[in-house]
């Protein structure tokens, strides 16, 4: 029998991580692994997915919220609008939090925040069959106000 340690466990943080997605069975399912372990909330907003999407996100955890597409800006701030949390982030559902990214994210979070008014991250193309970035993958910087 394995025992696990919950002290030795990460925390998870006070973010709600929310996904705006339609058919996307091919490539949640990793998008959702990536923050599992760490993310206080997982969200899935669904804009009428017939390919297994919803059953993939609920099996990976998430809560699945089924909406009607009023356009991208509008079912974004319907996702923002489900969060319980302070901090959101937004992922495409072809996005993946890589270890260093969530490090960051938890030692942002974990710190003083006080008078922060943006973050910055970097962002790479994988391609959803690939374990990690090809070597002169495609890469850009945000900017997000916080």
């Amino acid at each position: 029998m394995v025992r696990i340690s919950l002290s030795s466990m990460p925390e998870r943080l006070p973010i709600s991580v929310f996904v705006i997605a339609l058919n996307e069975a091919d490539r949640i399912g990793r998008t959702l692994a990536s923050v599992a372990d760490w993310a206080d909330e997982v969200i899935v907003i669904d804009s009428g997915s017939t390919d297994g999407t919803c059953d993939i996100a609920r099996a990976a955890g998430a809560r699945v919220i089924s909406h009607d597409w009023p356009g991208y800006g509008q079912q974004k701030i319907f996702g923002e609008q489900q969060c319980r949390n302070r901090w959101l982030l937004n992922l495409d559902a072809d996005e993946v939090v890589s270890p260093a990214l969530a490090d960051s994210i938890r030692s942002f979070i974990n710190g003083d925040t006080t008078g922060i008014g943006a973050a910055a991250f970097r962002w790479q193309m994988v391609h959803w069959r690939d374990p990690k970035p090809r070597r002169l993958a495609p890469s850009h910087r945000f900017v997000r106000p916080l």
